[in-house]
């Protein structure tokens, strides 16, 4: 599927399914836009990869410096980063991520840190 989004995307046409299957092709200003945004998701899908696979050590990061502060934001924090980085191909998580680094941010800046 993955592979169809692409070739559509760099300019294949629309595709006219009829009763019997594809029966044509279209060419509309509407199929411009699905190009568009068929490009957008693709670019998406693969930047967020790296993104992905930091999300996974900010993770750790945020659980140990909970286990320090004792601070429940930092754990949420960084529970909201790896839901936003698997989520940022669609807006939302974009916004996960920004709500991600607010608490932390909040955190870090309120808690004092516990002596071991």
């Amino acid at each position: 599927m993955l592979v169809m989004i692409i070739t559509h995307a760099i300019g294949v046409p629309g595709v006219y399914y009829g009763r019997n299957g594809v029966s044509g092709f279209v060419y509309t200003p509407f199929t411009e836009f699905l190009q568009f945004m068929e490009l957008i998701m693709a670019v998406g899908i693969f930047a967020s990869i790296p993104l992905i696979a930091s999300s996974v050590f900010m993770y750790r990061i945020a659980r140990r410096t909970y286990t320090y502060t004792g601070s429940d934001y930092v754990r949420i924090g960084g529970s909201l980063y790896i839901v936003g980085a698997v989520l940022t191909p669609i807006i939302i998580g974009l916004v996960l991520l920004l709500i991600a680094w607010l608490m932390i941010g909040i955190a870090l800046l309120t808690t004092e840190v516990k002596h071991p």
